[in-house]
């Protein structure tokens, strides 16, 4: 398990998944360095998270796997807080 802060050289920081993504918990913010994605690639996986046209916008830039694991990841916290509020 990684820590929040120490990362190898590219590999996102917590303070920067915290900076792209706004207050996030500890585990999500393990979850998204386990998948080795740089800060560009959460930025991407964010931006199609808020993009209303996703399959438009993935057929003219398609997600790299790292990028699609940090996706999922949010895609699965966001499906899990939706539940919870209805």
């Amino acid at each position: 398990m990684n820590s929040i802060e120490h990362q190898p050289n590219g590999t996102v920081t917590g303070h920067d998944i915290r900076h792209v993504l706004g207050p996030i918990n500890d585990d999500l913010i393990i979850a998204i360095q386990d998948t080795g994605a740089t800060r560009d690639e959460v930025l991407q996986a964010h931006a199609w998270l808020d993009d209303e046209d996703y399959m438009g916008t993935m057929m003219q830039r398609p997600m790299n796997h790292r990028a699609r694991a940090v996706y999922d990841i949010l895609r699965e916290d966001l499906d899990r807080m939706d539940r919870y509020e209805h």
